[in-house]
């Protein structure tokens, strides 16, 4: 039998594929509403036929709603139960991102490593103008990854993820950096990282980082934000996991 970190990380990729299963599911539900409206359109007209085509757009419709209403639900229970087995097993000093005994909370970086860091970093983005956000994070192994806004294998995670959890529609800012990361710290049994952004951290939607970041953690896990304006202004927030999804 492997070590309680080998049965951690054999739990978060069976994690990664149950999330893979919804984010396929919500793309099939999306595809059943699509041939709904084509059907119906194509069924305009159709004489004789209001039986069988009102059947046929039921049994479509039926789809859809199972998907919705059982299917992820049921899919977002299996990763929550599968989450907090391995929050336990991470607890217990088996996960990538446990800490050592003493204390659980986020590792402190020395202010001039943030600037160290920021000063690697593009010019602040400019609001309206296309920028793509950079950024550089430190996990608990100590070193430092770039990370960039965008569409990737992480913001697909970030839909996976969220899906599983039963988010009625598509997140729209899951290129950000800040979701991208919390999908990766969590497919990687990752509890805190510290990341520094050249841009200010997006607030003030329900798909926003400050909203969506919380509920993509785990309860425990945080994620600091070293973020800038493009005046110059140094902004810092940290998201705490395990907040309640707000369409729950």
């Amino acid at each position: 039998m492997g070590s309680i970190g080998d049965v951690a990380e054999r739990v978060a990729v069976v994690v990664g594929e149950v999330e893979r299963c919804a984010a396929e599911l919500v793309r099939a539900r999306e595809l059943a509403e699509e041939a709904f409206s084509l059907l119906a359109i194509a069924l305009e007209g159709a004489v004789g036929l209001e039986w069988e085509s009102a059947l046929a757009l039921s049994a479509i419709a039926d789809v859809v709603d199972g998907i919705a209403d059982e299917l992820l639900p049921a899919l977002a229970g299996v990763v929550a139960r599968l989450e907090a087995v391995r929050a336990r097993l991470i607890g217990e000093g088996g996960g990538p991102g446990a800490v050592p005994e003493g204390g659980d909370g986020p590792p402190a970086v020395p202010a001039e490593e943030v600037e160290r860091l920021r000063g690697e970093l593009p010019p602040p983005v400019v609001p309206g103008t296309g920028q793509k956000t950079h950024g550089r994070w430190i996990g608990p192994d100590g070193r430092v990854r770039a990370i960039v806004s965008g569409r990737d294998e992480d913001a697909a995670l970030v839909h996976a993820q969220l899906a599983a959890k039963g988010i009625p529609d598509e997140p729209t800012r899951n290129s950000d950096v800040e979701q991208k990361l919390a999908a990766h710290m969590v497919a990687n049994g990752i509890r805190h990282v510290t990341l520094v952004i050249n841009h200010r951290p997006c607030r003030g939607f329900d798909d926003s980082c400050d909203t969506l970041v919380p509920i993509i953690l785990p309860e425990g896990c945080t994620l600091t934000v070293h973020g800038q304006t493009d005046k110059g202004m140094r902004v810092r927030v940290r998201y705490t996991g395990g907040a309640r999804p707000w369409w729950s």
